[in-house]
């Protein structure tokens, strides 16, 4: 566990083979160039990650083809008083990232072939820029119980299961946002909720 601020220096790899919490108030900083393997459990993040890769230099965050169990390991944020950031990151073959009670604001990223992309629970926010979704086996967005979801410049492709952008009882503003190749479901739905 991280029980206080740590940095993941550049260009490295790390793997990630049990659950692992980021404890309030921590910060977990993971420079450009990091690679991150999970294989069966997840990040659990109470404090924060300010993860800033860069478009020549990527964050990778990758599940292991090891995995099992019914979802993919994940990345869960659960704190009311810290924004999580994530720039320039990929994220392949993992249940996503979720929220309960959390925010996150995701910017010029690329999720692929993952259980879900970003899930909000109880009043989170997410802020996503220019960021692409494909092959997501669920929705690639979605807002549940009073949560703010805010997209802008992205594209979802390939929703394989749900509804590209699900939300229920939140609210949702999208600008610029491409969705194509939904399998079964809308593209977005929205009950009970402000679009």
């Amino acid at each position: 566990d991280i029980t206080e601020s740590t940095t993941l220096s550049r260009d490295s790899g790390y793997y990630i083979p049990h659950e692992m919490l980021i404890a309030s108030p921590s910060v977990l900083t993971i420079e450009e160039g990091v690679d991150m393997q999970f294989f069966n459990d997840d990040l659990m993040v109470e404090g924060a990650i300010n993860a800033k890769g860069t478009e020549q230099n990527p964050i990778h965050m990758k599940g292991s083809r090891e995995s099992s169990g019914y979802f993919k390991p994940g990345i869960f944020v659960d704190n009311t008083e810290a924004t999580s950031t994530f720039s320039h990151i990929v994220v392949e073959g993992l249940y996503g990232i979720s929220a309960n009670s959390g925010n996150v604001v995701i910017e010029n990223s690329t999720f692929s072939d993952n259980d879900y992309g970003v899930v909000l629970f109880n009043g989170s926010t997410a802020e996503i820029t220019n960021t692409e979704f494909s092959r997501t086996k669920r929705e690639a967005l979605s807002a549940y119980d009073g949560s703010v979801l805010s997209v802008a410049s992205s594209t979802i492709l390939s929703s394989l299961g749900r509804d590209a952008i699900d939300v229920f009882d939140g609210s949702l503003t999208i600008n610029n946002v491409v969705i194509d190749g939904v399998k079964k479901g809308d593209g977005v739905g929205v009950y009970d909720s402000t679009f």
